[in-house]
């Protein structure tokens, strides 16, 4: 069964997690905000992700620590951590499309970002023909002119929100990709459509441009039809 609220608190996300077997992350769709938690806690889930091959939980606790190690002191426990576990990381092409690590996919995907936003986590669903790991960097890359390549409110709140608080929540949509060719355009926004409405059915605050402007988290200042 789905968590409803979309943010465990530390200890019950472990529970939740791996209560009831290593494979329960995924199975459940549970989204984890890393940032609630203790960085000995971080680390116990990274060890239980590392012996369940759980990539998607390995990268996003590995996010967190290292989130957390650039902005601490040196010699602080997320270093500490992030120290020891760093060798159990296993490097991958892309932990969103199993076809992409094995260079087989057809390039159209599904994603889910979960941003962390004054106190909220918001999951942002959109689709995209590139890996899903370069859509997100693009957001906080300039072109050749100096300009941003991604623009719009959306790409503005994602920017605004920062690097560190933005997590590709591949636990959510992992399985489903790839959807279609990425040239595809239909097919890929009628799978936007329906990954949304399951997160927003399920309790977690989604952001997608198929749902119901009704059911949008709004994430904006002044934000009353997006």
């Amino acid at each position: 069964m789905a968590q409803k609220t979309g943010v465990a608190s530390s200890r019950r996300a472990l529970a939740r997690v791996y209560g009831g077997g290593v494979e329960g992350y995924i199975v459940t769709g549970v989204s984890v905000d890393y940032t609630k938690m203790k960085a000995v806690e971080l680390e116990e889930c990274f060890n239980r992700a590392v012996d369940a091959r759980d990539d998607a939980s390995i990268e996003g606790v590995y996010a967190e620590l290292r989130r957390r190690a650039r902005v601490g002191r040196a010699g602080s426990a997320a270093a500490e951590v992030l120290r020891r576990v760093a060798a159990m990381r296993r490097p991958r092409t892309s932990v969103s499309c199993a076809s992409c690590a094995s260079g087989s996919c057809p390039g159209g995907h599904v994603y889910v970002l979960a941003i962390s936003w004054k106190g909220a986590l918001i999951h942002y669903v959109g689709y995209t023909g590139k890996r899903v790991e370069e859509r997100l960097d693009d957001n906080f890359r300039h072109n050749d002119a100096g300009r941003w390549i991604r623009t719009g409110k959306a790409a503005d709140f994602i920017r605004s929100a920062g690097r560190d608080n933005v997590r590709i929540a591949t636990e959510l949509f992992a399985s489903v990709n790839p959807v279609a060719s990425a040239r595809d355009t239909e097919k890929l926004k009628a799978a936007e459509g329906v990954l949304a409405r399951k997160l927003s059915d399920d309790g977690l605050q989604t952001y997608s441009d198929q749902l119901p402007k009704s059911l949008r988290a709004k994430f904006w200042s002044g934000d009353r039809e997006s």
